[in-house]
């Protein structure tokens, strides 16, 4: 009980050291996250971004979903190809990865990684970044800096830590999409065999009719 409540003290203390006024973000009940301040929204495409910028850091959360197509869908591990392809999208602003690893945060494996940009002559500002993807969603939650700070600063620590899933463990299909993969070249072979085996089936009847017709 003990440990249970300097945890929850703990993480209480974490959230309000860079929260002022914590507001908690539905993100389209797939999650939530909560920002120091009530958010812009920005509708996308795809999507929704939420941000808001508080003493100087800005914060951001992203979701948006994504459609494979059939080629996607063959693809052995498609979530990595979407973490990779974040971060190919990042680095078309002017800047480097200064740092890059995979987690696992809610179950899920994710990515986290920094990105170091260049803008105005001698201001460069950093941003740290936590990249989900499951049940073909996308969700990016961000925080950037003026300053370079650790990649376990209380702030970003605390900020990523309040993002939490809404859906239940056994709606989440996640990980590598080998079964999701497997199961629809299973059908695609399916399909394919039937319509040869049609196939085969009307050129045999077909011969034997001109035969019987001889």
């Amino acid at each position: 009980m003990k440990k249970a409540i300097l945890c929850f003290l703990v993480s209480f203390f974490s959230i309000t050291a860079f929260c002022q006024h914590p507001y908690k973000q539905n993100l389209k009940g797939v999650a939530t996250i909560i920002l120091p301040d009530t958010p812009k929204i920005t509708k996308t495409k795809t999507g929704v971004i939420y941000s808001v910028t508080v003493d100087g850091a800005f914060y951001l959360s992203q979701m948006s979903r994504l459609h494979e197509n059939g080629t996607d869908m063959l693809t052995p591990d498609i979530k990595d190809s979407v973490y990779a392809e974040v971060i190919k999208t990042t680095l078309e602003t002017v800047g480097t990865i200064f740092y890059k690893k995979q987690i696992t945060s809610n179950g899920l494996h994710a990515m986290e990684f920094g990105f170091k940009k260049q803008g105005e002559p001698l201001k460069i500002s950093y941003s740290y970044y936590q990249v989900f993807f499951f049940n073909d969603i996308l969700i990016i939650n961000r925080f950037r800096s003026d300053d370079s700070l650790r990649t376990d600063d209380k702030k970003i620590k605390a900020f990523f830590s309040t993002f939490k899933l809404s859906i239940p463990d056994k709606d989440i299909e996640q990980g590598t999409f080998a079964d999701v993969a497997l199961s629809t070249r299973t059908w695609v072979i399916s399909i394919l065999v039937m319509l040869a085996g049609i196939l085969i089936m009307y050129v045999v009847y077909i011969i034997k009719k001109r035969s019987y017709s001889n």
